[in-house]
């Protein structure tokens, strides 16, 4: 039995690919609900805006964008303020 291992590219690549599949869900609840605030996971908030506009798709945009649990990508903040002009803040709470 051989066993072969899965590039981290691909993995990559699969779950923005399942991410991608699912986003008009998730723009269907931004539309829907026209809120001032997005919360999310920083990993998340980077792909879901940078699928906005790879897509070119239209959504209300929030008046700020808080992003915890985890750092945001390299470089996510310039990309999210710079091409939607909407601030991207940090809450970062730990309990350890």
């Amino acid at each position: 039995m051989s066993t072969h291992s899965i590039p981290a590219g691909f993995v990559k690549y699969a779950l923005a690919s399942i991410f991608i599949r699912k986003l008009t869900p998730a723009q269907g609840v931004i539309l829907d609900e026209r809120s001032d605030t997005l919360v999310g996971y920083g990993g998340w908030l980077d792909l879901f805006f940078r699928t906005l506009r790879a897509r070119n798709i239209s959504v209300h945009l929030p008046r700020m964008v808080i992003y915890i649990a985890e750092a945001l990508p390299h470089g996510a903040r310039e990309f999210i303020e710079g091409h939607f002009g909407v601030p991207v803040f940090s809450h970062y709470t730990a309990a350890e």
